[in-house]
């Protein structure tokens, strides 16, 4: 098989042994799945969809420093390849030394086993047991790595038990401040008065009344100010159909004129008087009007105004409403707390009794006590004097 070939994701063999290794902290020479890849072609420069290589993804699975060092030795491919099959053929040559002479030892015991006694067939598992522990330390190795994983997870979980720890003290703190802030709302309620609720409705409700005046007020001038307008307006339509009426007498008087002065060389000082009157009074209808569309203006301005202060008004008295809902909810706050307070004075009594009850109780067992005790003491003295 091609130890260097990548899955669609560019995924190696090399990257998913790595990752092995890593997570669960291999040294170099225990990472053995890595070393046959590399020493049969795998490379260490591949790269996946994300552009990870081995070296970077057993950095990520949190790989010993050994291991990581080695991926990234200088020469790349080749030098890692190189390195791999020397460790295997060392790892190989160790192996077969340490089958050697087990087995040297097994095949000498066995041609001696009749003849070795109790005492040096204890001698031989004792030397068996110290060849086998002078061995490279695979099983300590292991077993470190095991230990330092799972010290590794236990002081994982016991950040994790302080935070958890300290984010309920948090929430503790919170609601504790919580309860103290509507302890305190429900004393300050609680204290007010009721007198006080009522005077402070009293006066919301006297505000509400003039702002509701005002209101009136306001609507009936605005009322009065359309009418003018409106007044206005008629008599600035009376005026301009006065004037497109003067004007056609006009125009009419001119082609009069015109006639007229076709037949005769000068006209006659009537006529004259005539136009200039009608000129005269063409002016004054324009004054007249400029004077209506500059009132008629101001009534807009005027209009405007008062649409503003209504709706100022409107809106103070939603205020005064939202205000006036407000106390109310206060109010019915301030009957559930009394009704609260009333609940917890009468359980307060009934533990008292039920406390005093137990005192009573008490102080009978400890009467009773007194009395067996003296009790006690009498036949003693009877006993001492009967012997």
């Amino acid at each position: 098989a091609d130890a260097a070939a990548s899955n669609n994701f560019g995924v190696a063999p090399l990257h998913v042994a790595v990752a092995y290794a890593g997570l669960e902290r291999m040294e170099l020479k225990e990472a053995r799945a890595a070393l046959m890849l590399l020493a049969h072609g795998a490379k260490v420069d591949v790269r996946d969809q994300h552009g990870h290589t081995p070296a970077s993804v057993a950095r990520m699975a949190g790989a010993r420093p050994s291991l990581i060092d080695f991926l990234e030795l200088e020469g790349g491919s080749a030098a890692c390849q190189r390195a791999a099959q020397e460790i295997l053929e060392c790892q190989d040559e160790e192996s077969e030394g340490e089958e050697e002479s087990l087995t040297a030892i097994l095949s000498s015991q066995t041609k001696a086993g009749a003849k070795t006694p109790g005492h040096m067939t204890q001698s031989f598992s004792d030397r068996v047991r110290a060849s086998t522990s002078s061995a490279p330390d695979m099983k300590m190795a292991e077993e470190n790595a095991r230990l330092a994983e799972e010290n590794l997870r236990l002081q994982k979980e016991l950040d994790e038990s302080r935070g958890n720890l300290r984010h309920v003290q948090g929430l503790l703190d919170q609601s504790r401040s919580t309860l103290e802030r509507m302890k305190s709302a429900r004393l300050s309620v609680s204290e007010a008065p009721a007198e006080a609720f009522q005077a402070v409705r009293d006066d919301m409700e006297k505000e509400m009344e003039e702002l509701r005046q005002r209101q009136d007020v306001l609507g009936q001038e605005r009322h009065e100010w359309l009418e003018e307008r409106n007044a206005l307006q008629e008599r600035l339509l009376e005026m301009a159909q006065k004037l497109d009426q003067t004007e056609a007498n006009n125009k009419r008087l001119i082609s009069e004129r015109e006639a007229q002065t076709k037949e005769v060389t000068r006209p006659s000082s009537a006529v004259q008087r005539q136009v200039a009157e009608l000129t005269r009074k063409s002016d004054e209808l324009s004054q007249t009007t400029a004077a209506l569309d500059a009132k008629d203006q101001a009534l807009s301005e005027k209009d405007a105004e008062l649409k503003v202060k209504a709706q100022a008004e409107q809106e103070a008295l939603e205020a005064l409403e939202a205000k006036d809902a407000e106390l109310e909810r206060l109010q019915s706050e301030l009957q559930i707390a009394q009704g609260q307070q009333d609940r917890c004075n009468q359980k307060m009594e009934e533990k008292a009794a039920a406390l005093a009850e137990r005192e009573a109780n008490l102080e009978g067992s400890k009467r009773e006590l007194q009395r067996l005790k003296e009790e006690l003491q009498r036949k003693v003295i009877e006993a001492e004097e009967a012997r």
